[in-house]
């Protein structure tokens, strides 16, 4: 397990590095998380909507984002869109140094991050969908407590080309069960 990890809500000054990991990304990075290299106009504006979203009250955000630390440096980020206040999200995760892969670190995001997921926006239903091809993120899923729901075919956002996803899925049921004392 890496150094201790903490997850926090994004501030104004967060965004700025969570800019500078898309922008950094290389092509190949980009297209392993399904990124359609040719259609990132997506991505021109987001400093704009994320902080647009700082303004907002949980019940009108369209978006959420954290911000993960380890020894005191952002380290990645984890948030949730087409969310629906009180009823469903889909969460992404993205650790920006490859360093950190394969470490325990993107387990601990997770489990720090649905907590503030289904705490702060009252969360029926929280599901996941990596590429079917990227094991790292689906052993992740399935060792946290995420039932697998199906594989199928989609454009999971705005940026990205069509692609076989794994659906993940954590219903507030299983959340109190598993981490709610």
């Amino acid at each position: 397990m890496p150094s201790a990890i903490t997850v926090r809500e994004v501030e104004k000054d967060d965004i700025q590095y969570i800019v500078g990991y898309w922008n950094n990304s290389t092509t190949e990075d980009l297209l392993a998380m399904g990124i359609d290299v040719n259609n990132i106009g997506p991505l021109k504006n987001l400093a704009d909507r994320l902080e647009q979203q700082l303004e907002l009250s949980y019940e009108e955000k369209s978006v959420f984002v954290l911000v993960a630390m380890m020894d005191g440096k952002l380290v990645g980020h984890c948030y949730v869109n087409n969310l629906i206040f009180g009823k469903e999200a889909f969460m992404h995760l993205h650790i920006w140094q490859t360093t950190t892969h394969k470490k325990g670190m993107g387990s601990e995001m997770v489990r720090q991050s649905i907590l503030h997921f289904f705490e702060k926006l009252k969360l029926q239903t929280l599901f996941c969908e990596p590429s079917a091809k990227n094991p790292g993120p689906n052993k992740t899923l399935e060792r946290i407590g995420f039932k697998f729901i199906k594989k199928h075919l989609t454009i999971p956002a705005g940026w990205t080309f069509q692609l076989e996803v794994n659906r993940w899925e954590m219903n507030l049921k299983d959340f109190k069960n598993k981490f709610v004392s």
